[in-house]
């Protein structure tokens, strides 16, 4: 088989985990003599065009690639994007009682926190790639390669601009106001707050906190919003963003590209659920690269992740929380008739119910059954004791 010569636009998260992803895959399904189906993969990236400033957890399956990539451990000198560990996320204030709510993960699927600045330097400094400094306007024009990834973002105003491409993707949430907090050396896991008017994450970074206040725009003006924030997490807003959650028609473009990221699509960030969709497209996109399947079956196959998506997020919406507003009165009724008609979905809650969760994690690799998109049953069975 004649090797493959991939580019990928991009150097933010989707880039990155585009990357590390296609570059494993070329590895691990290559010759017997450990040779990968690709050329190195190039990296095309403008360095005028800014990072995301804001923390981003993981899930355990990032984690793991990026160990097997990069060699990349807690340890000083290999942590390279300074990562910090992320036991589990607590959640406070949801479901009637609003009680504090903690989901572990056990020691062997451990997850982190990092800085997507220090991720993009640790990709682009590991030698694993070519690295070409280029703004790219028109990939299929520019650049020479058999599959291009094109993941360079897409603003709020890029998106409306061209909505006919994009399909909506059911969610309360659509504004967010961002904040630093002083760095807290007993914070390994990811505060998940309800708040009155929707809910916020407060993430360690490497020498301080990063803090989101998501919020229902529509419902709450931006001054109240930002007043609430103050009080209950005593911070001042530094930034605000605007946004849609959406999934694109196809995830192909022109001839030879790909999209992934922003690009793709977009879903607030509850249960990080961003960087194993990005994984998830890659492998999905294994098919494309082979002509393997045909583009309306990856598309279908992608689409379906994306519902799963969506209807595990606003089942966390149906629990509702403790207080009684507009936001969540609107939260839980845009669920209704989303996952309560998920077959699968709600296969999946009573499949949780019939173990304990360390059987789940003790099976051995990841039987079809116990997985629903991202989420194990044993997440499912955590979440399902709110009530």
């Amino acid at each position: 088989m004649a090797k493959k010569k991939l580019a990928i636009v991009g150097a933010g998260n989707a880039a990155c985990i585009t990357a590390m992803t296609s570059h494993l895959y070329g590895v691990v399904t290559g010759d017997p003599d450990g040779n990968s189906l690709y050329d190195p993969i190039d990296i095309y990236y403008d360095p005028e065009v800014p990072i995301s400033k804001v923390g981003q957890g993981t899930l355990p399956g990032l984690t793991h690639i990026m160990s097997q990539v990069l060699g990349a451990t807690f340890y000083e000198k290999e942590n390279y994007f300074k990562g910090k560990l992320k036991s589990g996320v607590l959640y406070e204030n949801w479901g009637k009682s609003g009680a504090k709510h903690f989901h572990p993960f056990i020691m062997s699927h451990i997850a982190i926190h990092y800085e997507p600045k220090q991720f993009s330097k640790a990709i682009l400094e590991c030698g694993l790639f070519n690295i070409i400094e280029k703004n790219i306007k028109d990939p299929e024009k520019e650049i020479d390669a058999d599959t291009i990834w094109d993941c360079r973002g897409l603003s709020h105003k890029q998106y409306l601009e061209n909505k006919d491409d994009y399909l909506p993707v059911i969610n309360p949430l659509n504004a967010a106001i961002l904040a630093k907090g002083p760095y807290d050396p007993e914070l390994h896991y990811t505060r998940t707050v309800a708040t009155p008017n929707g809910w916020t994450f407060v993430v360690p970074n490497f020498d301080s906190t990063s803090i989101g206040y998501l919020y229902n725009s529509d419902i709450t003006p931006r001054n109240r919003a930002e007043k609430n924030l103050t009080k209950m997490f005593d911070v001042e807003p530094d930034g605000h963003l605007d946004f849609s959650n959406y999934v694109a028609k196809s995830m192909f473009r022109g001839e030879r590209t790909i999209l992934n990221g922003n690009k793709l699509a977009f879903v607030e960030p509850l249960e990080a659920n961003s960087s194993p969709f990005y994984q998830d497209v890659s492998g999905i996109a294994w098919h494309a690269i082979f002509n393997i399947l045909k583009k309306e079956e990856m598309d279908q196959m992608m689409h379906y992740k994306m519902a799963q998506i969506q209807n595990f997020l606003l089942w966390h919406y149906h629990k509702g929380s403790k207080y009684d507003t507009a936001f969540w009165r609107y939260a839980k009724k845009i669920s209704k008739n989303t996952w309560e008609r998920d077959i699968e979905f709600l296969r999946m809650i009573e499949h949780s119910r019939s173990k304990g969760e360390l059987e789940f994690y003790n099976r051995g690799g990841d039987p079809p059954e116990d997985v629903y998109g991202q989420w194990h049953a044993n997440s499912f069975k955590n979440w399902d004791r709110l009530i």
